[in-house]
């Protein structure tokens, strides 16, 4: 992490934690179809990049918003029943290679995620300082992964006090459970144990996060989070669903009632009652082969749309394009997703990133929001009182900002091409004026060399004109 050491002493000191993450493909891809690239765009996961070990090791270990197991998988660890090969790009934890490495029991526990976990101790780096951490190193995995820090409090098969939030409680290094996820492009980052408006500006502006956003306390909104077979959901209710495009054409879609936040997935996975819509939409560029209709079978039958990447294609579909809008009652507020949310340019192929379920296996009511969505609006979450946190108004300043932003860049750039052609000008007329006035001076000289008649000399420092005739 790239930021000065004042800050990262400030953040310590103020009792919450920073952990940087990466998205990663779940799946290796094996070839370069229009499924597979689409696959290794949506099937994601976030990556949190650890430090631990002696000597120091950088491992990878994906956030888990299902469960509350805190554990790390050795690399030699397989799972054979897993189907499909992970990405190879996921860097595991080598316990052969760590010295610091400390049984803590002589009992094996199961978590939500593995079985016959060994209770371990080993040495972590946040933030250039140093913590022992409890954690379960697996002897047999439930599915292959490089681990699991789990953000859940209330769902555990052993003792509550070995989740994750728990350990850095305890260990003082976090004050409260809150949870915050930050985008600035492709740098992303997990904040643990403070509110937005709760933490100094200045770690935004070091970080570069989301145009250096200062929140408000005034400006939170609070919603009760939902619990699903005693999993605690990212879910808001939707009294009003529109899809909308510039010609005003509106399709209402009231059997929809919520939206489920998920922080992996890296597109909008809609049920298939809202295909029709979009296969309309795309109807006449497919008859024209610049679109194409396609279905990925791995890991789950869905359809999804892609199209060249040529700039009259896309301006044709922007203007046409199916913006959704969802509307919630209680905090008052339109969430929007456009056209420029929900794309992806890779190579000569733009790829759009809702995708509809082939064979309805989501529930009808509900749309699952994943990256495009998260990354667009801010959310905070505290599992422990089961909050879900939104801050409206800097949301509302963000997208307009956003269009502002848009707009003054535009005008910049045509005031300073006016600018550009009026010092042009100037120059341009200085330099014609001063070539005329150069060029009639010469032909007036010239004019006087061939009339004078006159022989000037000196004589007794008085000047006397003598005259030819």
């Amino acid at each position: 992490m790239k930021y000065k050491l004042f800050s990262l002493l400030f953040s310590f000191i103020n009792c919450f934690l920073i952990i940087p993450l990466r998205y990663l493909p779940i799946y290796k891809i094996n070839s370069s179809t229009h499924s597979d690239i689409f696959n290794s765009i949506i099937n994601t996961k976030l990556y949190a990049k650890i430090e631990l070990g002696i000597p120091k090791q950088n491992i990878e270990i994906p956030l888990d918003f299902d469960s509350n197991d805190f554990y790390i998988s050795d690399i030699n660890l397989k799972n054979i029943n897993s189907k499909g090969e992970l990405n190879p790009d996921i860097k595991y934890y080598d316990s052969s290679k760590s010295i610091s490495l400390f049984p803590l029991e002589d009992i094996y526990l199961d978590g939500n995620n593995f079985y016959l976990g060994e209770y371990s101790k080993e040495i972590f780096y946040f933030n250039q300082t140093k913590y022992e951490l409890e954690f379960y190193l697996p002897r047999t995995l439930k599915k292959q992964e490089s681990g699991g820090i789990g953000l859940l409090l209330n769902r555990f098969n052993y003792n509550s006090d070995r989740a994750f939030l728990k350990i850095l409680k305890k260990k003082g290094i976090i004050e409260n459970y809150y949870l915050n996820i930050f985008y600035n492009n492709d740098n992303i980052f997990l904040f643990i144990g403070k509110l937005p408006h709760e933490i100094n500006s200045a770690i935004y502006k070091e970080l570069k996060i989301n145009n250096n956003l200062e929140f408000e306390k005034d400006e939170i909104n609070i919603l009760n989070m939902e619990i699903d077979k005693g999993i605690i959901k990212n879910i808001i209710n939707i009294d009003k669903i529109l899809i909308i495009n510039e010609n005003e054409n509106i399709y209402n879609f009231n059997f929809i009632k919520k939206i489920e936040l998920n922080y992996h997935l890296g597109g909008i996975n809609a049920p298939n009652n809202l295909l029709p819509i979009y296969e309309n939409m795309f109807a006449e560029y497919i008859s024209k082969k610049q679109c194409f209709k396609e279905q990925l079978n791995i890991p789950k039958n869905l359809y999804f749309f892609y199209c060249f990447n040529d700039d009259i294609i896309l301006n044709k579909i922007q203007k046409n394009f199916y913006s959704i809008e969802f509307y919630n009652k209680e905090l008052n507020y339109n969430f929007t997703l456009e056209f420029d949310d929900l794309y992806y340019i890779k190579g000569n192929y733009i790829y759009f990133l809702i995708f509809f379920d082939a064979n309805n296996e989501i529930d009808i009511n509900k749309i699952i929001v994943g990256k495009p969505f998260v990354k667009k609006y801010q959310f905070s979450f505290e599992p422990d009182k089961r909050l879900l946190f939104f801050y409206k108004k800097k949301n509302k300043e963000r997208k307009n900002d956003i269009e502002n932003n848009n707009e003054m860049n535009f005008n910049n750039k045509i005031n300073i091409i006016i600018l550009l052609i009026a010092i042009i000008s100037i120059f341009i007329s200085f330099f014609v004026s001063l070539k005329f006035y150069f060029n009639k001076k010469k032909a007036k000289k010239k004019a006087y060399e061939l009339d004078d008649e006159y022989v000037y000399i000196q004589k007794n420092d008085k000047k006397f004109i003598i005259n030819d005739n």
